[in-house]
């Protein structure tokens, strides 16, 4: 007795079983152009192929669609308080990275920012000023490393925070400001 098929058998892999060969081509895959396999579903044996780049990671993407960006409801006067009011409205501060999402940004401010003065409607920006006077969001990108030409208004220019006009303006203002403003945020 042996463990073979006899010659007028067929066998095949379940429906979405991943045969052997299968595996050791896609581990093949993974290891050679660093390709992470997500399962679509738990139980079936379909996977989805996502490219990660670790050496050469872009600073200017991101995942955050340009219709997730919102102003808040809450308005502060201190710059340090965005992670909070975004948060209370299930929201996380923005971070500028494509025109698009200056452009969303834009609108949502026009509606629902807080005046100042010439520059229009305004909203609370995590954009600071560093010592070498350059404007950079948290992650260390510089504003100007994305968003190729943004009007950059920091006069004087020893002021720390930044707020978005309606115009698309960043807006240098010190931290507590002399009024509240509502902070942008995406969800």
């Amino acid at each position: 007795m042996t463990n073979l098929a006899p010659e007028n058998v067929t066998t095949r892999a379940a429906p979405g079983a991943i045969t052997l060969y299968k595996f050791v081509f896609l581990h093949y895959l993974c290891y050679a152009f660093q390709i992470v396999l997500i399962p679509n579903s738990l139980f079936s044996g379909e996977f989805t192929l996502n490219t990660v780049d670790t050496q050469n990671s872009d600073p200017c993407t991101t995942d955050v669609a340009a219709s997730r960006i919102f102003v808040t409801n809450a308005e502060t006067k201190n710059a340090k308080d965005q992670n909070a009011t975004c948060a209370a409205e299930n929201g996380r501060p923005l971070v500028i990275k494509t025109v698009e999402q200056l452009q969303a940004a834009q609108v949502a401010v026009k509606y629902n920012g807080v005046s100042l003065f010439t520059q229009g409607s305004c909203a609370w920006l995590t954009a600071t000023l560093t010592s070498d006077k350059v404007l950079q969001w948290p992650d260390k990108t510089n504003v100007t490393q994305c968003l190729k030409t943004p009007d950059i208004v920091m006069n004087p220019t020893n002021q720390l925070y930044s707020l978005l006009s309606e115009n698309g303006k960043f807006v240098g203002i010190w931290s507590p400001a002399f009024k509240e403003f509502p902070v942008l945020c995406y969800k």
